[in-house]
């Protein structure tokens, strides 16, 4: 009997002795996978239903980064938390969230480099031909002082109303950007003096504050927006955007969301051209053909993109007078920056004021 008992042990301690190192070797391995589920859950995109489903959480705001940096929103006051972003259309390329540049909502968010004033475009007479394109952004008094960014941006409520009456009051007549088109490829006939105020990014203040000094002076405009922003806390909302265009205001591309379009790939180009011009188009219900550069940053090979998009004007921040013959899709402008005295701007748009006497 003990004969028949060895092996039967023996037997039963090998199958022992197996499983409990396979079970060393399946634990020892485990920390490993998970780890790596981890990681791929982590890089894997959520998608729009999972992010509709999680609980409402603070109000969003884009907010401005670096060049080359990913962008997250930020909590109204709640500065270096983060939260999830917005969900964005499935067909947006990848790239797009490494590269975007946004445009600061609030200057105290910024990072964005500082720029200077550039200087005034000085005349000693009246201009007899070609178009100033005034270049707006925000219409506000700089909520903090010690930002130089944001003051530069900025255009006081009253300077831009006193600014508005100084063009009427000496003979301008606003053009669209859609008339300045039509002048500079074709010599399309314009009124007498003719001036085109433009406003970058559609901020809420374009609407607020900028659109009543406009219709109380019969004045026109055209408003570059930045479809993907709008909807946002110091943004304009779609709402706002139809209601300018049915005033008689003209809507004009500004990409989907800002980006630094020399640096992102051609698919991320395209989606950024083609997809703010189609929204714009489907809220509008009319076509959309005039487009202005992020940052006034452009390529030769951007600017056949913008022109590939269906696009027959963009604007840039390259200073100059827009004149016949001119290549459309590299139209100049002239920066109205915050600060600016009355006697600045008759210099900047070709109607300099008499010098004052001494006294």
């Amino acid at each position: 009997m003990l004969d028949d008992w060895h092996p039967s042990v023996a037997w039963f301690l090998a199958i022992l002795v197996g499983g409990a190192l396979v079970a060393v070797v399946w634990l020892h391995r485990q920390p490993v996978a998970l780890a790596v589920v981890s990681r791929v859950g982590a890089a894997a995109p959520r998608s729009s239903s999972a992010t509709a489903s999680q609980p409402a959480g603070p109000t969003l705001r884009p907010t401005p980064t670096v060049l080359g940096t990913a962008t997250t929103p930020t909590p109204e006051g709640a500065a270096g938390s983060t939260v999830s972003i917005p969900p964005v259309p499935t067909s947006i390329p990848p790239s797009i969230g490494t590269v975007a540049t946004l445009v600061p909502a609030n200057p105290e968010l910024s990072d964005l480099s500082t720029p200077t004033p550039p200087a005034p475009i000085v005349s000693s007479r009246p201009r007899s031909d070609g178009v100033p394109i005034l270049m707006y952004h925000y219409i506000r008094i700089n909520p903090v002082a010690s930002d130089r960014a944001g003051f530069i941006l900025s255009v006081t409520p009253s300077d831009f109303a006193l600014q508005m009456r100084f063009l009427v009051e000496n003979g301008y007549h606003t053009v669209t950007m859609s008339q300045v088109r039509e002048y500079v490829r074709h010599g399309t006939p314009l009124p007498p003096r003719p001036i085109a105020i433009t406003f970058d990014d559609g901020y809420d203040d374009a609407y607020t504050a900028a659109r009543p000094v406009l219709e109380q002076y019969h004045l026109t405009a055209t408003f570059f927006i930045i479809t993907g922003f709008l909807n946002h806390p110091h943004y304009m909302t779609w709402t706002q955007v139809e209601a300018l265009d049915r005033d008689g205001m003209e809507i004009g591309s500004h990409t989907v969301h800002h980006p630094s379009l020399p640096r992102i790939d051609p698919l991320a180009l395209r989606f950024e051209l083609e997809s703010s011009r189609s929204d714009l188009e489907k809220h509008l219900g009319h076509p959309v053909l005039d487009f202005c550069y992020p940052g006034g940053q452009l390529s030769p090979t951007v600017v056949k993109a913008v022109a590939a998009a269906g696009y027959l004007a963009a604007t840039t921040t390259k200073p100059g007078i827009a004149r016949r013959g001119d290549d459309p899709l590299e139209l100049p402008r002239l920066r109205i920056w915050g600060g600016m005295t009355l006697r600045q701007f008759a210099d900047v748009v070709g109607q300099p004021l008499p010098a004052p006497h001494p006294g």
